[in-house]
């Protein structure tokens, strides 16, 4: 267990986070190369931290519903309830943030390619991490 700011973490939801965000963050760059179609004139340098937003929402919104913790390895629906709930959470989160701020956020086509992804994902690695 590491010690952070007085609490203590296991090390393999320390590894389980880390890796879900590398995950995101590929998914995000693959998303915004494959599925852009941006119609705004916005500034180079914002779209560069689109991946970087989307993996961030997602790892906080996962954080907040419990999949950091050990409560979503007690079974297969309570994991699928949680995973979707922070999807549909995430889709409240970054599709107004994708109207606010154009470029910064995955929008339309791309945020729902990136979202399906991102669940179906952490789905895996999740039950990776159960075995």
């Amino acid at each position: 267990m590491i010690r952070f700011f007085r609490h203590y973490i296991p090390v393999s939801m320390l590894v389980l986070t880390l890796a879900e965000f590398v995950l995101f963050l590929a998914i995000g760059f693959f998303v915004s190369e494959h599925y852009t179609r941006s119609t705004h004139a916005v500034a180079a340098h914002a779209t560069v931290y689109k991946p970087w937003l989307f993996a961030l929402v997602l790892t906080l919104i996962h954080s907040a519903a419990g999949l950091y913790d050990w409560e979503w390895t007690k079974g297969l629906n309570s994991l699928l309830l949680r995973i979707a709930g922070g999807m549909l959470v995430a889709a409240a989160v970054l599709m107004p943030g994708s109207h606010a701020f154009p470029g910064w956020f995955p929008e339309n086509l791309e945020l729902l390619a990136g979202l399906a992804m991102a669940g179906f994902s952490a789905l895996l690695i999740r039950l990776l991490f159960m075995e």
